[in-house]
């Protein structure tokens, strides 16, 4: 089926400029979840319910405040952020991708030595305690919120400041920092090329439910290994 030329138009369109300081506050609500708790932490404080569990609501609710600032405050609707139908090819390309990503993965994790794969496991096995229903409802939030915080918004809004391969460069750099924060430094060899797919499936398709779709087939085996525990 081939996209209708609407649809290729909202492909090709060029990202909306908005000012410096709006893309500021954008980038800060985008990142809160991420730093804010390291952050608060340095300060002598902290936030309650945060970890993988937390991020049912504190990644939901900088979703809702990006929603209020791009639509009262950008004045621009979610199309902005690529967040259109699909077409048949930007759902195809994205079941290609995130199997790719998920065989080079599991491949690359299992030649890896126990001594080198820790913290991973550490954090893979945090997530599986959470039993599958929670692991289930992390990955479809995750799929989605990281998607509209992460390359919805810095690609396309730093974008049109940088340009999209820069401001994807950006991106990908401050998300793998804090995965590796939680999954160490064997994230860069199991998983980036998953997260490079990501990005790239963005500046290609211009559609930000194909990254969706994506992210959700990276991350759902997690919950299969619920099931399997």
């Amino acid at each position: 089926m081939s996209p209708t030329p609407a649809a290729r138009d909202s492909h090709a369109a060029s990202p909306p400029r908005v000012t410096l300081p709006m893309v500021g506050l954008g980038l800060a609500i985008v990142y809160a979840p991420s730093y804010l708790p390291s952050l608060l932490r340095l300060a002598g404080g902290d936030i309650p319910a945060w970890g993988p569990a937390g991020v049912l609501l504190w990644n939901w609710l900088a979703v809702g405040l990006l929603a209020l600032h791009v639509g009262a405050l950008e004045r621009l609707d979610a199309a902005s952020l690529r967040l259109a139908k699909p077409t048949t090819k930007d759902v195809e390309w994205a079941l290609y991708l995130g199997g790719a990503a998920n065989l080079w993965h599991w491949g690359t994790a299992a030649l890896l030595p126990e001594s080198m794969t820790g913290q991973a496991n550490a954090g893979q096995t945090t997530v599986v305690a959470l039993g599958p229903l929670l692991a289930l409802a992390l990955v479809l939030t995750t799929s989605v919120t990281e998607e509209v915080l992460w390359r919805g918004y810095v690609v396309e809004r730093l974008g049109a400041w940088i340009g999209p391969l820069a401001a994807a460069a950006a991106g990908m750099t401050i998300f793998a920092l804090g995965h590796l924060s939680f999954f160490g430094w064997t994230w860069l060899l199991t998983n980036l090329p998953g997260a490079i797919a990501l990005y790239a499936l963005l500046l290609w398709r211009r559609n930000l439910w194909s990254c969706i779709i994506c992210h959700a087939v990276l991350n759902m085996p997690i919950v299969v290994l619920t099931l399997l525990r």
